[in-house]
């Protein structure tokens, strides 16, 4: 194995354990949040999968902010308007959004958040 690619290996291997860490941590908060194990860990390998909304995560994982994040008209506060979501499930929200926008804005459209989904759905079709 030549010297870079070792490097590189090594560098992979790395952040893999800070993603894992990461992760183990992101589930102990969702379980104390009411998450059952299972579940937890999908939402959080979600979570942690996608770049668009790891500086928000992060933030939340580390000090417990739930900072403002937007996904063109949509935001977490809009979301977390329905009762039933959580600042992590608003945040899985966004990362399907940027993952999938047309998926994912049709299956929101019925939840209406304040009317925002609805609305842009309805206006993009």
């Amino acid at each position: 194995m030549s010297k870079i690619s070792g490097s590189v290996s090594r560098g992979k291997e790395i952040a893999t354990n800070e993603e894992n860490i990461i992760l183990e941590n992101i589930v102990k908060k969702l379980i104390k949040m009411g998450y059952e194990e299972e579940k937890a860990r999908l939402k959080g390998a979600t979570l942690i999968s996608s770049s668009p909304i790891r500086t928000h995560l992060m933030k939340w994982l580390e000090k417990g902010k739930e900072l403002e994040y937007f996904y063109e008209e949509i935001s977490t506060t809009a979301l977390m308007k329905n009762p039933f979501l959580s600042y992590p499930d608003a945040l899985g929200i966004m990362a399907w959004l940027h993952k999938d926008p047309r998926v994912a804005r049709k299956m929101l459209a019925p939840f209406n958040c304040g009317g925002i989904i609805s609305n842009i759905y309805n206006n993009r079709e």
